[in-house]
């Protein structure tokens, strides 16, 4: 029998199949995103079942493919990935004290699955990556319509007149479809084939629409911020543009101010002119009243991750109250990524988060001229960081898509800057 030695083109051609794969993968989950509110059958939504299917061929064709597992072990070598690392397991260890240590467990778990997909997505290649948010911002346009046919879990979402799709909170919706929405609109662009322009300059400007349908207020100071900030930097063109995209917004706002969506983002827009309102911030103070305390109390360890829920309802009425509606005995959440991982992992894991941050923020600056995803992805984290202010989202799906996208990116010289 004849021993057939694979030569370095067999080898080349594993890898590259090995890379076809996991992006195909990892688009699915893209696209599914925004659908992840649904759950299936009553076992999870699709996306975990699609996240642990992603994870185990992750780990086969790292087993597979020593270039692959190579690659990583080169992207594991920097501060975003020792950050990440280092803060889940701090996450990790503050099970032990966690009065309810089921959730927690929980939490880390999904973690885990989300460390699979950070790490998955910084083996592609930037061309690859822009890609992958296409592929989001797709499943955002295709929820829109989705939105209007299939009921929302949640009854109170419909009777709000609130929009939303995907199962999903309108203000973690509209989000979600902005963050899309500025990476796209500013960074893919550039890695598209000439015949596919059109669809990529497209497909962003229909997911915005999610953003006035919801009447998520956190989502309009949040384009306000972003949009503005991505459309200045392009100088007098920018300029013009935002003028125009501000005098079609006044015309499409008055021409259905009829309509139900509209005159309830009317509505609640024009109640951020009252921030002294309890009603305008909807409960939020009370309970970064709670998380404060909470974390005055826990300072160095915090009181357990996914835990300030679970004892928040002591702290805060407003929670007791949202205690009262649940079944599983818990309160309400922090309503502040920044907040809620102070009261759940103290002043050790706030560190490490902010260290996070600042890790990813500092390689896509340092990138920014020299890949134009880079700064799309640098709109996108800001985004994210305004989002963070009001919503939940330290373990939220597109900060890990956001970490493992600029993972991606790498310096093509020694002179980032």
């Amino acid at each position: 029998m004849i021993a057939v030695v694979p030569t370095s083109l067999d080898r080349e051609d594993k890898r590259r199949w090995a890379g076809k794969i996991l992006f195909f993968l990892l688009s699915f989950l893209a696209l599914t995103l925004p659908f992840d509110g649904y759950n299936v059958l009553g076992l999870g939504s699709l996306f975990r079942f699609m996240g642990l299917f992603v994870l185990v061929t992750f780990f086969l064709l790292l087993l597979a493919n020593w270039r692959l597992m190579r690659k990583l072990i080169e992207k594991l070598n920097n501060i975003i990935s020792f950050s990440i690392l280092l803060f889940v397991f701090w996450s990790g260890v503050t099970i032990f004290w966690a009065p309810n240590p089921e959730w927690a467990f929980t939490r880390l778990l999904s973690y885990f699955g989300l460390l699979g997909i950070t790490f998955a997505t910084a083996l592609l290649s930037p061309a690859a990556v822009a890609r992958l948010w296409v592929a989001l911002v797709l499943g955002v346009a295709i929820s829109i319509p989705l939105g209007f046919v299939l009921p929302h879990p949640n009854p109170l979402v419909a009777e709000s007149g609130r929009f939303s799709s995907g199962g999903k909170d309108p203000n973690d919706y509209a989000n979600l479809a902005l963050i899309a929405f500025v990476v796209c609109n500013f960074g893919t662009l550039a890695y598209a084939v000439r015949r596919k322009r059109g669809i990529s300059f497209l497909l962003p400007w229909i997911a915005i629409i999610a953003i006035p349908l919801s009447g998520s207020r956190t989502a309009l100071i949040n384009v306000i911020a972003t949009v503005s900030l991505g459309l200045l930097r392009k100088g007098l063109r920018g300029v013009i543009y935002l003028l125009v995209i501000i005098g079609l917004s006044a015309v499409g706002f008055f021409s259905f101010s009829e309509n139900t969506y509209v005159s309830t983002f009317i509505n609640r827009a024009s109640s951020l002119t009252d921030l002294q309102s309890e009603d305008t911030w909807a409960g939020r103070l009370d309970i970064w009243q709670a998380a404060w305390q909470v974390f005055t109390e826990h300072p160095l360890g915090g009181v357990g991750l996914a835990n300030f829920a679970w004892v928040s309802p002591n702290y805060s009425s407003t929670a007791a109250y949202i205690s009262s509606l649940r079944e599983d005995g818990g309160g309400g959440v922090a309503h502040n990524s920044f907040l809620s991982v102070l009261a759940e992992t103290g002043l050790i894991g706030f560190m490490l988060f902010l260290l996070l941050q600042a890790s990813v923020f500092l390689h896509l600056w340092r990138l920014r001229r020299q890949e134009p995803l880079a700064w799309s992805l640098i709109l996108g984290l800001v985004s994210y960081w305004i989002a963070s202010l009001a919503l939940t989202w330290e373990y939220n799906k597109i900060a890990f898509f956001l970490y493992g996208s600029a993972l991606a990116l790498k310096s093509r010289g020694r002179n980032e800057a």
